[in-house]
């Protein structure tokens, strides 16, 4: 029971520094964290945890709203680099007529 509810704890951490560095806007290392943090999840559930069900189902909620708010800043971030490749492939036309 220990061993389980150890790794969820090591589970929520990960996810709090995930929500740390979607802040700071670290994308890469996200990434890498994610993969990590996935592969835990998957080895937890695997079988089911031996951790009390109460305790299980408040952690896995809390993992759930910081999840939403890692999704809503990818998401602002998303809307931010399409805006950017946008502004950016106006100029480049705009170039290209300009050197046509």
């Amino acid at each position: 029971m220990k061993k389980d509810l150890k790794q969820l704890e090591s589970i929520i951490s990960d996810t709090e520094l995930l929500l740390s560095m979607a802040e700071a806007g670290d994308w890469d290392a996200m990434c890498a964290l994610e993969i990590r943090r996935a592969e835990q999840l998957e080895q937890l559930f695997a079988t089911p945890p031996r951790i009390e069900p109460a305790i299980l189902a408040e952690k896995i909620k809390y993992i759930l709203h910081k999840n939403e708010i890692i999704m809503q800043l990818s998401n602002e971030e998303k809307n931010n680099v399409a805006t950017e490749v946008t502004k950016l492939s106006r100029g480049n036309k705009a170039v290209n007529a300009y050197l046509s």
